[in-house]
Order: C-alpha cells, then structure tokens, then sequence
C-alpha cells in the first residue's frame, strides 16, 4: 500500500509537539481530522504509533523509529519550502504612474533591499488601483480618493494641477495663472473617474466658479493633441504625461489646485512580509525627512 503523505506528515507533527492540540493547530486542520488522520494511518498499516492516556501521549517504539525516518525528510520539506518562500518574496511588483518619485523608490529599494528585484510597470493611476484590487501587484504609486479605505498608503508628493496651452494662447508665455482666469476659457478637462479631475471640481465649488468645459477626454495625450491645435485651456495632473517632456505648462496660484500622489500596497496585515517591510520602511524614512516629499520636477 502507498504511504498517504499527509497522514505522514500528521503523525510526525503530533510526535514532533507531543499534543494533538498543537498539532492541529500547526496543520492547520482540527483536532478530531487529525485524530482520524492518525486511526487511519495505524489501520491502513496494522501498526500501532501512539498510546494515548489522559495525562500524556507516548509514541510506541514503531512510532519511534518511524519518526527517526521522517524528522530528515520533513525538515528537508520545510527548509526548501522557505528557500521557495524568500526566492518568490525577492520580486516585488510595482506598477505606478509616471512620476519622479519611481527613480526615488528604486534607490531606497536598492539601497535597502538588495535582494529584491523590483518588477516596475509605469501605467494610468486608475489602472494602478485596478491592479492593486485585483492582486496583480505588490505596490502602486497612485493618486487616490480623499480618504480611500481599500489599501494602506500614505503621501509620498504633492503634483500641481497645470494647464496646457496652445503657442497662439496668451498664457504661454506665463508660468502661473489664478483659477478665478478660467472663467471664460474654453477648458478641455479630463473624466470625473480622475483624481485630478475631482481637485478641479472642488476648487471650482469652493470658490463658486463655473468654466466652460467644452470637451471631457480620459487621455492626457490625447488632450495635448488637442490643445496643440485649438484656442482652449486643458487641464490635467501633473504626474503621467508632464513627466514625460511636455515643454512647457502653466501652474496654478491656488495651493488646492494639486493631487496628492500615494504609495499604497493591500492592507499591510494581508501583505507579504517583504512588502510590509518595504512600505514600513518607506514611510519611516519620508517622515523622518530623509528624502523630500516634492517631485523632483516641482521643487
């Protein structure tokens, strides 16, 4: 008869902790499983391994030798199921948006971490949180809603909201405009799903504005293929396509008018145990003033 791994591997916990409380516990399984995991182990060999008294369990001198024969084996399983453990836990996935503050976390990772191998992926902000949802990354680097629940983050950067302008429009040659200017200026906005979006929305509320958004895009590219060629005023993020060469931008008097950049990873009791660390880490080192809290494009 073929031996059954994991009535195997009940017994030699059970004789390895001397209690099938404990034994169940490390197994993850309860203790009457265990205990007819164990019955059918000594019925399926006509072997008897324990005796059981009401104040102690003894292994028989069969169950003796048989757990000589297995402590090798079964401490060989778990040294190689922590080798495989680190060897996973060295790649840390990240998706973020395009932003300065990625080349600041790849040096405090290197830098901290030098085991690890870091899997970036540069993506739109809510691709990142969509990604982060769905588990098919370890860290984002995003813009979230005001005080968003679902992940641990904390602010690694405060992004300007910025208006792009064609070469014919009057702001070009400006560096900063109020947002009491907008009134009046044909806008070209991104979509209510963007953070940046609902910054506008609410600096306009809260000053009583009205603008006229002649067009909603969820493209940044596309709405810089827009204003290149129209007399209106676009208005986005910082962070994503500005980071990537836009030559020139305008940014706003109003201090509300930003988003807040995060760095978030799923609940850090859910998280791997390197990426608790990392983000732990991270976060001490940012509020112990180590690095700035500015993108590097905006100090």
């Amino acid at each position: 008869m073929a031996i059954n791994v994991t009535h195997l591997r009940s017994f030699y916990h059970v004789a390895r902790l001397g209690s099938f409380t404990q034994a169940a516990k490390a197994l993850g399984v309860s203790q009457p499983t265990l205990t007819r995991q164990l019955l059918t182990f000594e019925n399926d060999f006509d072997v008897k391994l324990l005796r059981r008294s009401t104040r102690k369990l003894e292994l028989t001198e069969e169950g003796r030798r048989l757990f000589e024969i297995c402590e090798p084996i079964f401490a060989g399983l778990e040294e190689a199921e922590g080798y495989l453990r680190t060897e996973h836990e060295k790649l840390v996935r990240v998706d973020s948006v395009y932003t300065s503050r990625m080349t600041d976390f790849l040096a405090f990772g290197h830098r901290n971490f030098k085991s690890c191998r870091f899997d970036v992926r540069m993506r739109r902000s809510n691709e990142v949180y969509r990604s982060l949802l769905d588990g098919d990354c370890d860290i984002g680097m995003l813009t979230l809603p005001q005080d968003s629940t679902e992940f641990d983050h904390f602010t690694v950067g405060t992004y300007p909201l910025i208006a792009l302008v064609g070469n014919g429009h009057p702001w070009r040659s400006r560096k900063t405009v109020s947002v009491f200017e907008l009134v009046g200026q044909p806008v070209v906005a991104t979509s209510h799903l963007s953070q940046s979006r609902h910054a506008l929305d609410r600096a306009l509320q809260s000053r009583d504005l009205n603008i006229d958004i002649v067009q909603v895009l969820d493209s940044n590219e596309v709405i810089l293929d827009v204003i290149r060629n129209s007399a209106s005023v676009g208005i986005m993020g910082y962070t994503g396509l500005i980071e990537r060469g836009v030559d020139h931008y305008v940014t706003f008097d109003e201090p509300d008018m930003s988003v807040d950049l995060h760095f978030a990873c799923s609940h850090t009791g859910n998280s791997r145990s390197v990426t608790r660390a990392i983000f732990n880490l991270w976060k001490r080192e940012l509020r112990a003033g180590t690095q700035p809290l500015l993108p590097s494009a905006v100090r």
